[in-house]
């Protein structure tokens, strides 16, 4: 089983039913917005979730990243109190990609 918890902005802890912890530390996470969540898709994929400004050509705006070990994810249409949303609703935002 999975137990997360969020220590702070850009770091968040996972354990495996033991006390040895690993902290996770993403590049987007460095230059978040904002806060920061970590959440676990239904196929158990661990996400790092952030809100960066991006700029590309004459647009600009925020966009939420999901990173994981193997992936990153942006979602350009987002609640702006994302951060505020279950875990199980945040990880449907990455599905939905």
């Amino acid at each position: 089983m999975l137990r997360l918890r969020r220590i702070m902005r850009g770091a968040c802890i996972a354990s495996l039913r033991s006390p040895n912890t690993a902290t996770l530390v993403s590049s987007f996470a460095r230059k978040s917005l904002g806060p920061t969540r970590c959440v676990v898709d239904a196929a158990g994929t661990f996400w790092t979730v952030c809100e960066v400004a991006y700029a590309l050509d004459r647009r600009s705006g925020r966009s939420l990243v999901f990173e994981s070990d193997g992936a990153v994810r942006r979602v350009r249409s987002y609640p702006e109190e994302w951060h505020k949303l279950s875990d199980q609703e945040l990880a449907r935002l990455v599905e939905s990609i």
